[in-house]
């Protein structure tokens, strides 16, 4: 994901010389949009279905909420210990998200954007994708547990920007499925992707105003 934000920063503010986060937004947005439409367009040949059959169905959202914040401690305290490890072996992980949210500025527009990209759209297109289409597919064929990893896996190399991280998106992507299937609600997935990515945003924006 970072790679596609440099991508975009360099197609935006050095070829067309666009403002780099308004151009940022709009490339995402397309790419979410060409990636949204190819799900909906292979449902309706293929199975002649719609978006509903991804599992936009009702959800417990008092049980599911309190679920998604334990998950996401969870995850939390991995990321801390998983650090810990790759700093006693001397391993640095540095942050391309960072580094882009330094080169554009703190400005309240700019954040706005980038937080209306990364914890509203993007956690609605990728689960209708990576759990609602791609998750359900491989249990068709594999079951349950090979769906999870699997579809994490595909999840996980869909975002990685450097190999060091693959294990901690795996594991976010195996919550992900988890809670879908456990609520049989793709509502559940993208409360938890949300979660993730809103304490992401805030942990790059209070590391960059240091």
């Amino acid at each position: 994901m970072a790679n596609i934000f440099v991508l975009s920063y360099f197609l935006g503010a050095k070829v067309l010389k666009l403002p780099s986060p308004l151009f940022i937004f709009f490339f995402y947005l397309a790419i979410y949009t060409v990636v949204l439409l190819a799900v909906l367009y292979y449902l309706r040949v293929k199975y002649h279905t719609g978006v509903r059959s991804l599992g936009f169905n009702k959800l417990k959202i008092i049980s599911s909420f309190f679920l998604d914040l334990g998950l996401m401690a969870i995850f939390v305290i991995a990321t801390i210990f998983y650090q810990v490890i790759l700093r006693v072996f001397n391993i640095k992980i540095p942050s391309q998200e960072a580094e882009l949210l330094k080169l554009f500025g703190t400005k309240l527009s700019s954040l706005i954007l980038l937080f209306v990209i990364t914890v509203v759209i993007a956690p609605i297109v990728e689960e209708m994708f990576f759990r609602g289409f791609l998750y359900q597919a491989i249990k068709s064929d594999y079951g349950i547990s090979k769906a999870m990893w699997v579809s994490a896996i595909v999840f996980a190399l869909f975002h990685f920007s450097m190999l060091v991280v693959l294990p901690l998106f795996i594991l976010i992507g195996v919550m992900l499925a988890f809670v879908y299937e456990r609520y049989k609600s793709l509502w559940a997935s993208i409360m938890l992707h949300a979660m993730n990515n809103f304490v992401s945003f805030l942990a790059i924006y209070f590391l960059v105003r240091k």
